[in-house]
């Protein structure tokens, strides 16, 4: 029972520091996921609370969707700031919405919370896709030319 504080508790890959390629690849498809599935559960939820915007989500949705598979597929670093500014203008909205007094059923402290998670993860995008082009980008020519 000799375990070190280490192994108790595994973070998710998310969390981690990026120290090598597959690290920067795997927080990359964890994060592409994310904002997959998030884009999924707001269409969802729209189409049952909201169903007026309905037409306006289906389009924001397509465009996270579009996005995430663009940054999953190519590790594009493009797509993922496209990801920050998209998550990141969610987040003023909502911060404004709350400020000025918004509808109660759209903006409550888990919603917040939520913006800031989703923009978190998008900046964890945008770190990772730098450091797979940049630091880990010429060991992986290298690699593969050796090969």
């Amino acid at each position: 029972m000799n375990r070190t504080l280490d192994n108790k508790t595994k973070k998710p890959q998310i969390l981690k520091k990026i120290k090598t390629r597959d690290d920067a690849l795997t927080t990359i498809k964890d994060i592409a996921i994310v904002f997959f599935i998030l884009a999924i559960m707001q269409l969802i939820v729209v189409a049952i609370q909201f169903p007026p915007i309905l037409d306006v989500q289906i389009f924001e949705s397509a465009i996270h969707i579009s996005v995430a598979i663009i940054l999953w597929y190519w590790q594009s670093r493009v797509a993922a700031i496209i990801l920050l500014i998209l998550s990141g203008g969610g987040l003023i909205m909502m911060m404004y919405h709350w400020f000025a007094g918004g509808p109660v059923n759209l903006v409550n402290p888990a919603m917040l919370v939520l913006a800031l998670i989703i923009t978190a993860a998008a900046v964890r995008a945008v770190q990772a896709t730098f450091l797979l082009h940049d630091r880990f980008g010429a060991t992986a020519k290298s690699d593969e030319s050796s090969g």
